[in-house]
């Protein structure tokens, strides 16, 4: 398994003293025709906890926000499982760093078994955190998590269908998920097809899933201090300023490739939409930005000033009103 766009999850299971090597064989679960569950892809592994309450240790201290926040995306699932945190001696679950010091693209999970098929104990190791790479930021680390304590339940990999248990992810996402925006990321962790899997394990019902997608970027800053006036000395002509705000700062794996740019319009009566051509800034941010727009007829027109961030965002309108005299 190799770090590149596709990143791998991996999943390793242990037999408790001793373990053959097919342990790890998987089976496709399609529940009996009546049950709610008749059109889930989910897989299953061959283990299983006796109970879904898991004691857990996080050794990964640097990556803390990332576990927690995996962590109660299953305890809030709907499925009967809770990972409780504790000691590292009282812990049946201890999640740990990789002992290379680089970004590894990939992670795995070892249950430890016994004959009967029930998880005595387990480990997860995950790479360290590096900002600079989408598997290995908070945002990729949340994920792979996820993956991995539901290889700990025992879910095995689902290609079928957008699952938190595919085995790899594209981006900040499943390999099986639909394409986003390389802004967002699928700050949902768990798919209700994962979940399914967990319910048919320990029971429970599948909750409401939230939201797909969040934004890694905040929504783009709109101008601010707007003005426009009529110049008297050329026909239709409104001279606008207005400051250039200041963007907020994407994650450095995020290529923001298209410069920041912003879009002038005016429009008699209504405010004009927003235009599909942006103009270049020739002030940095903080500084006062000034263009010449020209009215259409004699009247009240609108002027509307949309900031683009590097993504090519626009942001909300900044607007302001001018009444352009007959001659």
């Amino acid at each position: 398994m190799r770090a590149g766009r596709i990143l791998v999850l991996a999943l390793a299971a242990s037999l408790l003293l001793a373990a053959p090597a097919s342990a790890r064989s998987t089976r496709p679960f399609d529940g009996p025709a009546a049950s709610p569950l008749a059109h889930a892809s989910f897989k299953l592994a061959e283990w299983r906890w006796r109970t879904g309450r898991i004691t857990y240790f996080n050794a990964a201290r640097k990556s803390g926000k990332a576990v927690k926040r995996a962590i109660t995306a299953w305890n809030t699932s709907g499925a009967r499982v809770e990972f409780v945190r504790t000691s590292r001696s009282r812990a049946r679950l201890v999640i740990r760093y990789h002992p290379t010091r680089r970004c590894l693209g990939f992670a795995y999970a070892q249950p430890y078994y016994d004959a009967s098929r029930r998880v005595a104990r387990a480990a997860i190791v995950i790479p360290r955190p590096r900002a600079g790479n989408p598997f290995c930021s908070h945002w990729g680390q949340v994920l792979v998590v996820a993956h991995e304590l539901g290889h700990v339940l025992g879910l095995d990999h689902e290609s079928r269908r957008c699952a938190t248990m595919n085995p790899a992810t594209s981006g900040l996402k499943p390999s099986e998920c639909p394409e986003q925006p390389e802004w967002q990321w699928r700050c949902r962790v768990l798919e209700a097809d994962d979940v399914r899997g967990a319910v048919r394990l320990y029971g429970g019902k599948v909750k409401r899933r939230p939201k797909p997608l969040c934004d890694l970027a905040g929504p783009p800053v709109p101008v601010t201090g707007l003005t426009a006036a009529v110049n008297p000395s050329v026909w239709m002509g409104i001279d606008v300023a207005f400051t250039r705000p200041k963007q907020l700062k994407a994650p450095p794996f995020v290529s923001a490739s298209s410069r920041e740019t912003y879009d002038a319009a005016i429009a008699p009566g209504a405010c004009p939409r927003e235009s599909p051509y942006g103009q270049s800034w020739s002030v940095p941010a903080g500084a006062v930005q000034t263009t010449r727009l020209f009215g259409s007829l004699p009247g009240p027109h609108c002027v509307a000033v949309r900031a683009r961030d590097g993504f090519g965002r626009a942001s909300a309108p900044a607007t302001a009103t001018v009444d352009i005299p007959a001659s």
